[in-house]
């Protein structure tokens, strides 16, 4: 299931969401990061996330997924298979 470029921002606000109502260590920069992206993602749901951030997200996302609902952990796979299809293509 491949992701619309236009559905991408919401998509990885969903991911940002998810991951800040995750049990992460007091104090480490996942957590930071995370809580950061989940609030920019709440007050600008169209937010352009950048290319580092939407990859932290999904590493994140990896490092964390026995605390991510499944749905999550699936749509995390499918937007980095559109990435890694967008960087084979562009490259």
């Amino acid at each position: 299931m491949a992701v619309a470029p236009r559905d991408e921002r919401a998509e990885y606000g969903r991911v940002a969401r998810a991951l800040a109502r995750c049990t992460l260590l007091p104090g480490c920069w996942d957590k930071r990061f995370s809580r950061a992206m989940s609030a920019i993602a709440d007050v600008d749901p169209g937010w352009p996330f950048t290319e580092r951030q939407r990859a932290s997200l999904l590493r994140l996302a990896h490092k964390y997924r026995r605390q991510l609902k499944t749905e999550i952990i699936i749509l995390a796979q499918d937007l980095a298979e559109a990435a890694a299809h967008t960087r084979e293509t562009t490259s």
